[in-house]
């Protein structure tokens, strides 16, 4: 009498995701514009437009990747554009000046009860 064969069982390859290194231009809207260079030497990661050659540098540690470098400008031009819009809301306020450089009232769709 002999022993049963043991079925071998297949190795089954999972397939490896790559993180991205080739973004979208947040300000020209070109896709696969933005290259990554990531500089161990010096630990700085840079990244670039290659249409509109907008510009982003920042410090990097030894476990950064390509898309860190991204998400870091992503959020600092967000941050950027929320201080913007804020500047801009607060300069603008009450009152606009008119070609004699007086101030007048403006009308804000509110009434006042003087």
């Amino acid at each position: 009498m002999g022993r049963r064969k043991k079925a071998v069982k297949k190795v089954v390859k999972r397939k490896k995701y790559m993180v991205a290194k080739v973004f979208k231009c947040l300000f020209c809207n070109h896709d696969k514009s933005v290259m990554c260079k990531m500089d161990s030497q010096s630990m700085t990661g840079e990244l670039k437009c290659t249409i509109c050659e907008a510009k982003y540098q920042t410090q990097i540690n030894s476990l950064s990747e390509p898309i860190d470098v991204f998400t870091e400008w992503l959020d600092e031009t967000s941050n950027l554009q929320a201080e913007m819009t804020k500047k801009d809301v607060s300069q603008s306020g009450q009152f606009e000046s008119n070609e004699d450089g007086n101030e007048e009232d403006v009308d804000d769709g509110y009434e006042s009860n003087d």
